[in-house]
């Protein structure tokens, strides 16, 4: 029987080759909600970047050409409907404070409608609405869906988000104050809010263990280790760190598995000989991978943004077994003695050295157990026990 309604205004698109907290937290709670998931809103532009293909979107859907509304199955035998709403006005080009919010209003009107829409067709009432880290539309469609619940899922710092322009901390400022509650992916999220906001939590992120599992193998020595890394190559990595140690480790190969967003990062690491790019590959091709690396590592730089930080990866790492390398670039104490952590250029390099030779396949055992306790099932139930805790709007009529 289902617990309810949520509707889940997102930020990252469901599909895609990459994990999503979101996605993940939204396809267990299927297991005992109906989930109504807001897809990625894109732009006008966008639509003319498809039609001059530079980029894909779904732009059939956008246009009502084809059903924006869909029910996908879930590999758990629940079922997700994901809404693709209108295209909208891009608006992160816009400087000016009272011309970006009249532009977000008019972009909330498309958005709401569609969702009104599509309330009537699943006969949706009085809903969990769930606004994941896309505060600049959530606060203009605060109290509009009927809802009994409305719940701020911050993942990021968004102050320190470049991506999103500089309204994004204004628009989570103001959208907060609307909030019943936040849950935040981190202790440093949580605690720059709950000064702010008596509600609030930290869900941490989790794995899909039964997926990522697949990629344990036990020790093998072979003639060139593989050090590996799963993840966007973006700005979170230290690029500085990279040079140092591939380029000091030349008889290892680094393997890197991921999309790009820029040539120039791509260009740093193209310069070695002993690097591998493989680029991006979708989220159930990852544990083939993950079994031929040797170890793992998270080379995050030192900075506001990655502080907040807890990343996906370093239990989809443990949960294969592997031996995990990470720089020091969040507080992460539940992880203290089950990674490797490094302060230095040099203390990194050394410790891949170390992960190497002192790995077995006891610890790799313990390691994937460890991940065990960290699944996004279990997540889930705490995601759920916090939006169970806070009390609901009481409205006319409600007994």
């Amino acid at each position: 029987m289902s617990h309810g309604d949520i509707i889940c205004i997102g930020n990252p698109t469901w599909e895609g080759d990459y994990a999503k907290s979101t996605v993940q937290l939204l396809s267990e709670l299927a297991r005992d909600y109906r989930i109504l998931y807001v897809d990625y809103q894109f732009t006008l532009k966008d639509i003319g970047t498809t039609l001059l293909g530079k980029q894909s979107v779904p732009v059939s859907r956008m246009l009502g050409l084809s059903r924006r509304l869909r029910a996908l199955p879930l590999k758990n035998c629940s079922m997700v409907y994901v809404l693709t709403p209108p295209p909208i006005i891009p608006v992160n080009w816009i400087r000016n404070d009272e011309t970006y919010h009249k532009a977000q209003s008019m972009n909330a009107k498309i958005i709401l409608s569609s969702i009104r829409s599509a309330m009537k067709k699943m006969e949706i009432k009085d809903p969990i609405v769930i606004n994941a880290f896309n505060p600049s539309l959530g606060v203009h469609l605060a109290g509009k869906l009927d809802e009994s619940l409305l719940v701020y899922y911050c993942y990021d710092n968004i102050s320190a988000a470049g991506w999103l322009g500089r309204h994004g901390a204004d628009s989570e400022k103001n959208f907060v104050q609307k909030a019943d509650c936040i849950i935040t992916s981190s202790n440093e999220l949580k605690n720059r809010f709950k000064e702010h906001h008596s509600k609030t939590f930290v869900v941490k992120n989790g794995v899909d263990f039964s997926l990522m599992e697949k990629g344990f193998s036990p020790v093998q020595k072979k003639e060139q280790q593989i050090i590996g890394y799963v993840g966007s190559i973006d700005e979170r990595l230290d690029y500085d760190l990279l040079d140092h140690v591939i380029g000091s480790m030349k008889e290892y190969r680094f393997r890197f598995i991921g999309r790009s967003t820029k040539e120039k990062f791509v260009d740093r690491l193209k310069k070695h000989d002993n690097v591998e790019l493989l680029g991006a590959h979708p989220v159930t091709s990852l544990p083939a991978f993950l079994k031929e690396m040797d170890v793992c590592i998270i080379p995050f730089a030192k900075n506001e943004f990655n502080r907040s930080i807890y990343p996906l990866k370093v239990n989809e790492y443990l949960a294969a077994g592997k031996p995990v390398v990470m720089t020091d670039f969040a507080e992460l104490p539940e992880f203290c003695g089950v990674v490797h952590t490094a302060t230095t250029q040099e203390e990194f390099a050394e410790l891949i050295a170390l992960a190497v030779a002192s790995d077995s396949d006891e610890h790799r055992m313990l390691r994937r157990d460890f991940a065990q306790y960290h699944s996004w099932t279990y997540r889930a139930k705490e995601f759920a026990a916090v939006i169970g805790s806070v009390p609901r709007k009481q409205r006319i009529g409600d007994e």
